[in-house]
């Protein structure tokens, strides 16, 4: 089975696992959903960025997000319930990322946002000196440790998303044959 049609098996699958009733309407909209992604999808043009997936690695990652949303969560409700000035103290910081990988800044950004007490309000990778994630963290200590927490992330996503080599070929993906 080729890749489009894999995906395309997939996501009608998980289309009628998300409704829970296999029906006539959930049959026939499962296939006009799945045409409408792979129709827009062959339109947009192929990231020069390839990534591997590392399946243990990606585990890894959604203990450590599953962790962390548990902990931000009782982090939030304790704030809430007994506020202090320390806890209330809140910052706008722009913290640095190694990769331009629009996928893995994407799944960073997205991971601190979905944990409580943080927020990415920005991401930036066409700066000249590094790419950027501009974030708004409640219960701010220190620059250091909010850098930190976000290279921390992003090391958990490179082990799980790896970049691999760019390749210019500068193709849609209606263009590329096989």
């Amino acid at each position: 089975m080729n890749r489009p049609t894999w995906v395309a098996v997939a996501c009608y699958l998980a289309w009628l696992a998300m409704w829970g009733d296999i029906s006539v309407p959930n049959i026939l909209s499962g296939i006009g959903a799945v045409a409408a992604v792979l129709w827009i999808s062959s339109r947009l043009p192929v990231s020069a960025v390839r990534h591997r997936l590392h399946p243990v690695a990606m585990t890894v990652l959604l203990w450590h997000f599953v962790r962390l949303l548990w902990l931000s969560n009782w982090t939030v409700v304790k704030t809430s319930l007994r506020p202090t000035p320390a806890a209330l103290r809140s910052a706008i910081v722009a913290a640095p990322l190694t990769q331009r990988s629009p996928l893995v800044s994407t799944i960073v950004a997205n991971f601190i946002s979905l944990t409580p007490g943080t927020l990415t309000l920005d991401v930036r990778l066409d700066e000249p000196d590094e790419a950027k994630l501009f974030l708004h963290v409640l219960g701010f200590t220190d620059t250091a440790s909010a850098y930190a927490d976000v290279q921390q992330v992003e090391r958990w996503v490179l082990a799980a998303v790896t970049p691999l080599p760019a390749k210019s070929s500068g193709r849609t993906r209606k263009e590329v044959t096989s």
